[in-house]
């Protein structure tokens, strides 16, 4: 199964392939209604999870700007992943601009503090 939205000025690219056990979000993500945007993502993830065995997914954020309200809905997408089983890697990738990734700060102490969360950072962006 493969769910795929095209980035906007204000959203980002984001691309999940339960195949390949995929979940990628890459650009600017400060959308006008966050539940709005972030809703048929959730709703692929609810209707397909069972598809995942083993339930495991790979989450690659490429975000270059990331506002509350989009963390919050993220935050709250990773914790359904998790109370679904799912475990979770995630790689931040740095970019070329140092503060790109203090909008990640909040969440990473979270994650960091679950252990079905596995964290990595990496440099420059995300190679399919």
């Amino acid at each position: 199964m493969h769910f795929h939205l095209a980035s906007t000025l204000h959203t980002p690219e984001v691309q999940i392939n339960l195949a390949e056990c995929t979940f990628l979000m890459r650009g600017a993500c400060f959308p006008e209604n966050a539940v709005e945007f972030f809703e048929p993502i959730g709703q692929f993830l609810k209707e397909n999870l069972p598809q995942l065995n083993p339930p495991h997914l790979h989450l690659h954020l490429e975000l270059t700007y990331l506002n509350s309200a989009a963390k919050k809905v993220i935050w709250q997408l990773v914790s359904f992943l998790l109370d679904q089983g799912v475990r979770l890697r995630v790689s931040l990738y740095r970019g070329t601009e140092d503060d790109e990734l203090e909008d990640y700060e909040g969440l990473i102490q979270v994650w960091e503090s679950d252990g079905r969360v596995q964290i990595e950072w990496r440099e420059g962006y995300y190679q399919t």
